[in-house]
């Protein structure tokens, strides 16, 4: 028999203190669904889904494959750094599920699905929409549609479309400029009590704040502006976001921040509040404007105890991180946890399960860690204030060539490698950081090794090699992990070649905790 449960205790934000970037949100039989954007990754737009919109987990991708969107995407150029999948839009019409996005070298998209966790179509290239596009908002109102979107490339002017019957593109002669001003964004569109809303961000004195307009056509003009919360640095500026509300009626905005953390933009659940038709986001000051709560009563919602997943972990602390906790996860690659940087060569890797074997090929730049192919990575958590998070993996090289390198690493805004290096016959233990000349820990290493990278929530991380899984030896050598190409840091595995032979290496026994 299904155990029901009513959730009425507290939790702490973030919910998610990782990189889960550009939020948008809907509910769907009993369920919440999310999109998170994913820039240069593979595969693109991240599906999340929750029964209580508290713990969330990975479902899959919007896009697969995103060679679709050309080489750039790709092991070949990788030139999708702070580019690819931006913000998006997940909206229901009827018996569809339809998902719009920008990328801002090649414009607008839509892909549709049956069910939100997929599988989804392939993505459609709106007509009219080139490269300086981004942060769409759909609202399906009865038979219509519309779409609001900002040309950033022309002075993050926002203009709103009616869309064609089938959804799939906008009717030019529709268009409609609805706002205008530097750094505006996060749009989004809504209809409640017979009133049109357009939220949206703008940056004002003290930072970034969240705005709202009304009126009574999707197409303006929106005459009223309500400033739904303070500017506040301190709480990392909640910004791109969507509402939901649970059984009881409450309402609540789901939303990430963003202020160059090394662990990315965050995800957070506030309270809302209505105050004379507006939804103010978070707890309303004196003068009626949100701002922000670490601390949040549940929504009260009845779900399924067996469904609960927990391999987004450590998955929660607050404002300062001061709430430990420490869990274990064992990870497996075919896990929609992970992702490639950048679309891989796919002759190059095979993936069963628990086991992952990269087979090495030549960076584009060999002296550029940014440059390597076909590596695999999973977001970096911040873990607790008193706590660590930590990655450690089996490595078999027993198979890999002279002149390969193959290990673990963390990317982001810089990069760090640690793992072996086949030179004159002997596995070499090396930690390279950066550009830098690499330092060799260890020579005459066993073909087989556990290797581990230990953060704490500063974000400086330490590494660690194991010849057993049990006892570690220390690099002794800290690196500080960085925030860049606005995304948070990312720790996975990689395996290239400076040599003329590749051979294979093996991945197995991922641990998470």
């Amino acid at each position: 028999m299904t155990e029901i449960l009513l959730l009425a205790t507290t939790f702490l934000n973030p919910i998610l203190p990782a990189d889960f970037s550009d939020i948008d949100c809907i509910r769907y039989e009993g369920r919440y669904y999310a999109i998170s954007s994913t820039l240069h990754l593979c595969p693109g737009m991240d599906v999340l889904a929750s029964d209580d919109m508290v713990d969330w987990q990975v479902t899959g991708p919007v896009v697969n494959d995103t060679s679709v969107f050309g080489d750039a995407w790709t092991w070949k150029r990788m030139r999708r750094y702070g580019r690819g999948v931006w913000a998006g839009c997940l909206r229901k019409r009827q018996g569809t599920f339809f998902c719009y996005f920008g990328t801002p070298d090649e414009g607008l998209f839509v892909a549709t699905a049956e069910r939100p966790e997929g599988p989804w179509s392939s993505p459609h290239k709106m007509s009219g929409f080139g490269g300086g596009w981004d942060d769409t908002g759909v609202l399906f109102d009865g038979t219509n549609g519309y779409l609001v979107a900002t040309h950033f490339a022309d002075k993050y002017k926002t203009y709103v479309f009616k869309l064609t019957d089938d959804a799939h593109e906008v009717i030019p002669e529709t268009k409609t400029l609805v706002n205008e001003g530097q750094g505006r964004e996060a749009n989004k569109l809504y209809k409640w009590n017979g009133l049109y809303y357009h939220l949206y961000s703008e940056v004002a004195k003290g930072g970034r704040r969240l705005m709202m307009a009304r009126a009574t056509s999707p197409f303006g003009p929106y005459a009223e502006r309500r400033v739904l919360s303070h500017p506040q640095p301190e709480a990392d500026e909640p910004n791109q976001g969507g509402f939901l509300t649970d059984d009881a009626g409450n309402w609540f905005f789901f939303t990430h921040h963003g202020r160059g953390r090394w662990y990315g933009r965050a995800a957070s659940l506030l309270p809302v509040t209505w105050i004379d038709g507006w939804p103010i986001i978070g707890k309303p000051d004196k003068d009626g404007i949100g701002t922000m709560v670490w601390e949040v009563e549940r929504p009260k919602v009845s779900t399924r105890r067996e469904s609960t997943r927990r391999d987004l972990t450590p998955r929660q602390g607050n404002g300062s991180f001061t709430t430990p906790r420490r869990e274990v996860t064992a990870g497996t690659f075919l896990s929609p946890d992970w992702a490639w940087n950048h679309a891989p060569r796919r002759d190059h890797f095979t993936i069963a399960g628990n086991s992952l074997t990269l087979r090495p090929f030549r960076p584009l730049d060999t002296n550029d860690f940014f440059t390597v192919g076909n590596v695999y990575t999973r977001r970096a958590f911040c873990p607790s204030a008193d706590a660590t998070s930590a990655f450690a993996i089996a490595l078999d090289a027993s198979h890999l060539a002279e002149g390969a390198r193959a290990g673990i690493c963390h990317l982001g805004g810089d990069t760090c490698e640690f793992g072996l290096a086949v030179e004159d016959g002997r596995r070499v233990l090396y930690l390279r950081r950066n550009k830098r000349e690499r330092t060799v820990l260890a020579t005459d290493m066993p073909t087989c090794v556990v290797l581990k990278t230990e953060w704490n929530a500063k974000g400086v991380a330490r590494f660690a090699s194991s010849t057993d899984g049990k006892s570690f030896t220390d690099a002794g050598i800290d690196f500080t992990l960085r925030w860049g190409n606005y995304r948070g840091d990312r720790v996975g595995v990689y395996a290239y070649t400076l040599g003329e032979g590749t051979g294979e290496v093996g991945f197995g026994e991922v641990k998470v905790y």
